[in-house]
């Protein structure tokens, strides 16, 4: 992959744990300690899925369109059952606020998609 691409890249990781962590921050402002460890626990259970298949996607070697499709989506599969299994095990052991946890998935999945889109209309070189 292009230097440049994973530049682009790296800078969104970093963009998104950025942004997570300043909502993170917003809401121990607010909240209790209890609370933010449900929020945190929540937007881990997108990012760090997320963070999984963009370094694999990163480190997957160009082939044949098919072939990287194909392995487009078998790690994009292996992302929503990590995530779907992160979900369950700090559900179902752990003591949580429900409400805290879904606002971190959200935040977290909303990051993830929109900031792509400072990247597009961002006319700066990187």
């Amino acid at each position: 992959m292009a230097l440049c691409a994973k530049k682009v890249i790296n800078k969104m990781l970093l963009m998104h744990f950025s942004v997570l962590t300043l909502a993170v921050i917003i809401v121990a402002v607010f909240f209790t300690l209890s609370y933010v460890f449900s929020f945190l626990l929540g937007a881990s259970s997108w990012f760090i899925p997320n963070t999984f298949f963009t370094l694999q996607m990163l480190n997957a070697k160009m082939q044949m369109p098919k072939k990287f499709i194909k392995k487009f989506y078998i790690f994009e599969c292996l992302k929503l059952l990590l995530s779907f299994l992160l979900i369950i095990l700090f559900l179902r052991f752990l003591s949580l606020h429900i409400f805290c946890f879904i606002s971190g998935y959200i935040v977290s999945i909303v990051s993830a998609v929109l900031l792509p889109i400072l990247f597009i209309f961002n006319k700066k070189p990187i």
